[in-house]
């Protein structure tokens, strides 16, 4: 989206579903398309790393702030606080009680209160923002069972190492994807508010192998063909 000044400003981007990404800064489009779009890569990942900042301070208690951030900006906010809940609990009830009664707990009183939000008068927009959310929150609840089952005692233990787990380093105002021991950013790419498959634990092992894979191997190109490395 353009700015009305006649400057040609971009002030916002806008996802196919109808979400509208704010800029904090103008982005000039008088430069190279090749300058602009690079401006405009950074224009978005300042506006979700700042969004992402505010997140992270709301009322945990209240659901309505996830109608007004992108959509990848509240599942993020659920993933990293239910990594932070699961290592909370394993690492101070040694019986595994924790993670059925508190962890489980607060995820029911995430999918209640996500729910609510249909009794709002939702744009298309917002529907599929909390569509998508709640599809990320019953994967949430259905690895939780897992782990459950499996009577995970501790944070060291392969069934928690080999999860996909998200962060957030407050000091560096950044996120990131960790799984068995390997840390990856989270880039802050605007991706919308399309819809989510259902997750099952299982689809863990293709994230699992997915991000080892990216992280493990080099792309070379050699003579118009891309070779692929072991690092």
């Amino acid at each position: 989206h353009f700015s009305n000044s006649g400057l040609g400003d971009i002030v916002s981007i806008e996802s196919r579903e109808g979400e509208v990404l704010e800029f904090e800064t103008q982005v000039s489009s008088k430069n190279s398309i090749e300058t602009v779009l690079c401006h405009v890569e950074i224009a978005i990942k300042d506006c979700l790393k700042k969004l992402m900042k505010e997140t992270m301070i709301l009322d945990p208690e209240a659901f309505d702030w996830i109608l007004d951030v992108p959509c990848q900006i509240g599942i993020l906010w659920f993933q990293i606080t239910w990594t932070s809940l699961v290592e909370a609990k394993v690492s101070s009830d040694l019986d595994g009680k924790g993670l059925g009664n508190t962890v489980s707990g607060y995820i029911s009183k995430w999918q209640i209160g996500v729910s609510s939000l249909f009794q709002h008068d939702l744009t298309a927009a917002e529907y599929l923002k909390v569509q998508s959310t709640l599809t990320i929150l019953f994967g949430l609840r259905d690895t939780t069972t897992e782990l459950l089952n499996r009577k995970l005692r501790s944070s060291q233990e392969f069934d928690w190492q080999k999860q996909l787990k998200y962060r957030y380093a407050a000091e560096e105002n950044q996120s990131y994807m960790e799984v068995m021991g390997r840390n990856m950013n989270y880039e802050y790419e605007f991706s919308g508010c399309k819809p989510r498959l259902v997750q099952h634990p299982n689809s863990n092992r293709f994230f699992t192998f997915a991000m080892y894979t990216f992280m493990n191997v080099n792309y070379v190109l050699v003579k118009g063909d891309i070779e692929t490395e072991k690092n």
